[in-house]
């Protein structure tokens, strides 16, 4: 369906909180800036960022400030190849022209008197020895009390273990604490071989009221990605794709 209308049905579900997973981070402007121009319906916006990034991000929505940290941060992910300058300044931008609130909630990339716990990625840990949780208990203890948003990377998202730390996923989490007032929702950029999926240049696939095309559920299993679990658990709750 539309994006837009996708998006609206998102928020007539009346959810504690919608995440929105990137198969890779900055490669869908063109997504995020349909998803921001509904922030003034969520009280809260999370963004998987180092809790460490938290004075630097505070600084940009007080006085809309580039700082060295905050540049730093955007310069050391296009050295990955990552180019979020856009769509961080983007959500950033949304949120501090609508006040919202906006909380990093990954672990530290420094050492601090409550992140102790060293790990060999380069963080320190809250309590135990995985980001999914770190993330977890932050989302948990700022939530907002109306609807929350949140952007992070779709592996976090999946419902089931994080395939690098072995540990429950942050939506597997989500899920368990917030039920069906919880919805997850993973975005893909189709490459031109897979474009004549979806009709227009973005829509948005509801897995909770809808059975996906056959075209789709190929595209997705060549990811690696099936609709559902062993115990028929939706993945995601949605996808929306875009060109």
């Amino acid at each position: 369906m539309k994006v837009t209308n996708f998006l609206n049905d998102l928020l007539n579900k009346n959810p504690k909180l919608i995440a929105f997973g990137e198969t890779y981070h900055g490669a869908h402007e063109v997504v995020i800036k349909e998803i921001i121009s509904y922030i003034s319906n969520f009280s809260t916006i999370f963004i998987e960022k180092p809790v460490s990034m938290q004075p630097f991000i505070d600084e940009y929505l007080s006085a809309g400030n580039i700082n060295e940290g905050l540049e730093s941060h955007i310069q050391n992910s296009a050295k990955e190849g990552k180019d979020i300058r856009k769509t961080t300044l983007m959500i950033l931008d949304a949120a501090r022209l609508e006040k919202t609130p906006m909380f990093c909630i990954d672990s530290s990339k420094i050492k601090t008197d409550e992140y102790v716990i060293e790990s060999t990625i380069g963080r320190y840990f809250l309590h135990g020895s995985s980001r999914d949780e770190d993330m977890f208990v932050n989302m948990k203890k700022t939530m907002g009390k109306n609807k929350n948003i949140f952007f992070g990377g779709f592996q976090h998202l999946m419902n089931g273990i994080h395939f690098r730390s072995g540990d429950k996923t942050l939506g597997s989490r989500l899920h368990e604490e917030y039920g069906d007032r919880f919805y997850s929702c993973a975005i893909y950029k189709l490459k031109e071989k897979d474009s004549d999926i979806i009709v227009s240049n973005i829509a948005g696939f509801d897995m909770q009221k809808e059975e996906l095309s056959s075209e789709l559920i190929a595209f997705l299993e060549s990811k690696e990605i099936k609709p559902r679990d062993k115990q028929g658990k939706l993945i995601f709750d949605g996808y929306i794709l875009h060109k």
